[in-house]
């Protein structure tokens, strides 16, 4: 603020007349509907605030100046404002990691930006970082503004030292009592590696290790096992990091017994030789959840498509004692077959290689088989098979199949 308004805090004046100045790019229209100050309105401390806060949101202007001079009737309002450069043309220097058109599409510039100095600290901070997620941890970058003649517009150009990448010099493993270090280090992709791989620092992969190590903990029947934290920490005089986990380790635990309730159709005996584990053994998630699947696909394979499978962990000391508590449903019929895509060989060549048919309980072998045989017939490159459920509980079958060219059909092959 500047003359009269400088003692007009708390007053109120009118506005006779209200001008622009300075500005070259952003017209006076819109300045003025930004502002909100009209010929006429009253003028008060806070109303000035309020414009001043409006135009700088902006982002156009490096400096704005309202001014006042007191007239017969009230005051004439003066806007000075210094317009930011706007982007002529975005130049790197010294990047060969990362193109130029890559760093480009990151940072999203273009030019219609103005170039405010938290704008291009910003993007600054953006290149750093982008070159940090490709381990380069100690990518330096810096800034030039090249103005024009007007200085309306301004090359920004960031001149970058890349560096070299950091490599991992050792891994710290702490939280761990009965597995060794090494085992666990040895599953992550970031570390001290021999003398012919890489120990280069990959960004992208440090959460894949994470998980990593917790899934072998898992593995080895420390199913409780977690990472309470992480850091990294790297050495600037010799672009060499350190890891630093630290793991909750917990008990390891074993297979216990394991039961069934609710089968009918399959007993016990059979349902346990689907299970790929035994009781004893150290606690496996994959193998739990492989015997799982292959409880569900014995059921599929009587036709028992809707069975729900829910399973009860109960944990004596170490040991993990597992029920099956299985909701068999009604077997399922098939419907209707449908066969799409054939538009050389008739469909009747290919339902008459179909073992599994319209009214029959449907059998996950027989749908294997059937598609098995329409590929044996050497006419189609695929054949996809597409079980839809339907409200009954029954199930319409759809075999997509697709012709090879003619050219690729066996000598002596025929389509009817």
């Amino acid at each position: 603020m500047a003359g009269s308004m400088a003692q007009a805090q708390s007053q109120s004046f009118n506005v006779v007349d209200i001008k622009i100045e300075g500005n070259r790019q952003a017209t006076s229209n819109l300045i003025l509907s930004v502002v909100g100050i009209k010929k006429g309105d009253d003028l008060t401390a806070t109303v000035t605030q309020d414009a001043l806060r409006r135009l700088y949101g902006l982002g156009f202007f490096k400096d704005i100046e309202i001014l006042a001079e007191e007239v017969t009737g009230g005051l004439n309002i003066i806007i000075k404002v210094t317009e930011l450069p706007k982007l002529r043309n975005l130049i790197f220097e010294g990047n060969k990691e990362i193109k130029s058109g890559k760093l480009k599409d990151e940072l999203g510039l273009t030019t219609s930006h103005y170039l405010s100095n938290n704008l291009v600290f910003e993007k600054k901070n953006k290149i750093i970082d982008l070159y940090g997620e490709k381990g380069y941890f100690m990518a330096d970058v810096k800034y030039e503004l090249k103005y024009n003649d007007d200085s309306t517009q301004a090359d920004l150009i960031y001149k970058i030292n890349e560096g070299s990448k950091v490599k991992v010099e050792k891994v710290f493993l702490t939280g761990n009592v009965r597995v060794k270090a090494d085992d666990i280090i040895g599953k992550m992709r970031n570390r001290k590696r021999g003398f012919l791989k890489s120990s280069n620092f990959d960004k992208e992969k440090y959460p894949e290790d994470k998980d990593k190590i917790i899934e072998y903990l898992h593995q080895q029947g420390y199913i409780d096992a977690y990472l309470k934290s992480d850091s990294i920490a790297v050495d600037s005089a010799s672009n060499k990091m350190s890891i630093y986990l630290d793991i909750y380790e917990g008990p390891r635990y074993y297979f216990g017994k394991t039961t069934f309730s609710g089968n009918e159709v399959l007993p016990a005996n059979i349902l346990e030789k689907a299970l790929k584990y035994r009781e004893g053994e150290i606690f496996d998630n994959e193998k739990f959840d492989e015997s799982f699947y292959e409880l569900y696909f014995l059921y599929q394979e009587k036709g028992h498509l809707h069975v729900r499978l829910i399973d009860d962990r109960k944990t004596r000391d170490t040991l993990i004692d597992i029920n099956f508590d299985i909701a068999e449903g009604l077997p399922s019929e098939v419907n209707l077959v449908r066969i799409i895509g054939n538009t050389r060989t008739k469909e009747k060549v290919i339902r008459r290689e179909m073992t599994l048919r319209p009214g029959q309980v449907f059998h996950r072998s027989l749908l294997l088989r059937s598609i098995r045989d329409i590929m044996q017939l050497n006419y189609f490159g695929n054949v996809t098979p597409d079980i839809i459920d339907l409200p009954s509980g029954d199930v319409d079958l759809t075999v997509t199949v697709e012709e090879k060219p003619t050219a690729q059909v066996s000598a002596g092959a025929g389509y009817s």
